[in-house]
């Protein structure tokens, strides 16, 4: 039996918070809205905001309980650092000096990897 990897669903409190981190920070192309649902692209790959009504952000530290990570590989670590610090991301995690990787919060506080490129995947 071979899996493949689909699209990304990422639940969120407010579709219109979370589209402006992931579209107007993080760069992600907006291929499809309709009311609560937006399908954002990403080097070919489909990442879906899907808005659970009445839904409060809730906020646990990272690693504290079950629950999947994206990475987001990045040639320059520092300058990606600093695109995050301009735009007042929160960080579970600063990067470090002479490290290879840092931890940002999406709106809902969902946590992303941002790891320097090594050609291949990294895992922290």
């Amino acid at each position: 039996m071979t899996f493949r990897l689909g699209p990304v669903n990422v639940i969120c409190t407010s579709l219109e918070r979370s589209l402006a981190f992931y579209r107007d920070v993080l760069g992600f192309e907006l291929a499809e809205r309709e009311e609560g649902f937006a399908r954002l692209q990403c080097a070919g790959r489909a990442l879906y905001l899907l808005e659970a009504e009445g839904a409060e952000p809730q906020s646990t530290p990272y690693c504290r309980v079950a629950a999947f990570s994206l990475d987001l590989e990045v040639e320059d670590i520092e300058a990606a650092f600093a695109h995050f610090q301009a735009r007042g991301a929160r960080f579970a995690r600063e990067l470090r000096p002479g490290g290879d990787n840092f931890f940002v919060m999406d709106p809902d506080g969902l946590v992303l990897e941002v790891v320097r490129s090594k050609g291949e995947a990294t895992h922290t």
